[in-house]
């Protein structure tokens, strides 16, 4: 419990982020991604990343695959800015994303994880948590571009089912799905174009996390190998 306490007020004593302004337009960026020569650690004698290169154009659907430890959690935190490259540089449409603010970046993005969160109250009201102002049609065209529609509509009351508190009365993949609605409605619903979904999977002693670009064009697809911090293979299908 102390050592607990202490880790709160650590970082409670952190300096706060300061405000800053985005030096460019983001809605006039499109959705390529780049990552130049990018090299970060969290300790600097410590590097995750080592002189990482790799571009995503719109479009494409990229799986980041490799083992525990080889830093794909953590390419996701730099590309939303959570943290700051040490070198190098990652672009969104050709911009620099140190040049937009934290909320700019992080409002190019919607991320899923395997854990879903939903809260008690209707399946309505969870789906426009991703976007307070959704309009009740924003919110059924977002379920419908995540392919959950449907199973919604045959739930009892639809839309206005009411979750229990720990979402039991849902199944684990109707919970994903209210849960990837919600991230769609986030990018606007009638457009639903998340840039990226970090989505975890625990089997045979291996963590794979795969970022989704562009999660439903499954027509073009990369494969990227990441393994000790570098990209080590590229396979294209």
């Amino acid at each position: 419990l102390a050592a607990a306490a202490e880790r709160i007020f650590a970082f409670l004593d952190l300096p706060e982020v300061p405000k800053e302004a985005s030096a460019v337009d983001p809605a006039a960026l499109s959705t390529d991604v780049e990552f130049d020569g990018v090299r970060f650690g969290y300790t600097p004698d410590a590097p995750v990343i080592r002189n990482f290169s790799a571009t995503v154009a719109a479009g494409r659907t990229v799986a980041i695959v490799g083992p525990t430890g080889a830093g794909k959690t953590t390419m996701v935190k730099l590309l939303m800015r959570f943290y700051d490259v040490d070198a190098g540089a990652i672009r969104i449409g050709g911009a620099d994303i140190r040049e937009l603010s934290r909320p700019d970046v992080r409002n190019l993005f919607a991320m899923v994880l395997q854990d879903t969160w939903l809260f008690s109250g209707t399946v309505r009201e969870n789906i426009r948590y991703g976007r307070l102002n959704a309009t009740d049609g924003d919110v059924e065209a977002a379920a419908r571009e995540a392919c959950a529609d449907h199973f919604i509509r045959m739930l009892p009351g639809g839309y206005d089912f009411e979750i229990n508190e720990d979402a039991s009365n849902l199944s684990q993949g109707q919970r994903q799905l209210v849960f990837f609605d919600t991230a769609a409605v986030i990018t606007n619903a009638d457009k639903f174009r998340p840039t990226a979904f970090d989505i975890n999977i625990d089997t045979c002693r291996t963590c794979i996390e795969a970022v989704f670009h562009q999660f439903f064009d499954y027509r073009r697809r990369s494969l990227d190998h990441l393994t000790c911090g570098n990209l080590v293979r590229q396979l294209w299908r």
